[in-house]
């Protein structure tokens, strides 16, 4: 995410993990061609138990949850942020 790896725990519903590029232990260990912390600006979102968290930005290194959807779209990341 943002360029740094990024811990997904599993691909099952409701995820979806897509066609992830194939990459090497030692690729992640060395953090070859990657950030340390994902770049400012990026959206995560999650998943627990089948329920989404809330949507986040990460500023510094740090994720910043927002409080609503609508903050998400108020912020400058468009009605569709979602799809």
């Amino acid at each position: 995410m943002g360029g740094a790896p990024l811990h997904q725990s599993h691909c099952n519903s409701p995820v979806n993990c897509g066609r992830p590029p194939k990459i090497s232990d030692w690729s992640i260990d060395a953090r070859d061609r990657m950030n340390l912390a994902p770049a400012d600006g990026n959206l995560v979102q999650g998943w627990n138990a089948g329920k989404a968290t809330p949507v986040a930005q990460n500023v510094g290194g740090a994720r910043l949850n927002f409080s609503s959807p609508q903050k998400v779209i108020d912020t400058g990341h468009g009605t569709d942020w979602a799809s």
